[in-house]
């Protein structure tokens, strides 16, 4: 679906609802109030339901990313092959980078690095939502 096509039936469902609160030349308006008669009770069944309508392309799509934190510049952070510290090192990680975020175990951040699946200890990092790209 292409976006002129989205604009046009959004801009269409606009008017129609701004037609239908509007009202007809000498009817009452309905309210959201509770009925005081049975013909207040008619007038609000009557109302229109407006459709709630998603629009994909404008829905922004957050991803969970784990950002190395609270480690100096010059200095690395060691990504382990497991969930502690008895595990080897496969790689450094640098100061505000980030990598996408796998999950919690062993109370180490589960991370993707390049290929790989890593881990870094939750006290040099941070877990932050960001804009899907």
């Amino acid at each position: 679906m292409n976006v002129r096509r989205i604009l046009c039936i959004a801009s269409a469902l606009c008017i129609v609802c701004g037609l239908a609160g509007c009202g007809r030349k000498g009817e009452e308006t309905v309210s959201s109030a509770a009925p005081e008669s049975a013909s207040s009770a008619a007038a609000a069944t009557d109302a229109v339901e407006i459709p709630f309508v998603v629009v994909p392309e404008l829905t922004v799509r957050y991803v969970d990313m784990v950002q190395v934190v609270n480690v100096q510049e010059g200095s690395t952070l060691n990504v382990r092959e497991g969930p502690g510290t008895d595990y080897a090192s496969i790689g450094k990680a640098n100061p505000g980078e980030s990598f996408e975020y796998l999950g919690d175990e062993g109370g180490w951040r589960k991370i993707r690095f390049g290929e790989a699946t890593g881990y870094v200890s939750p006290d040099y990092s941070a877990v932050v939502s960001v804009p899907a790209s």
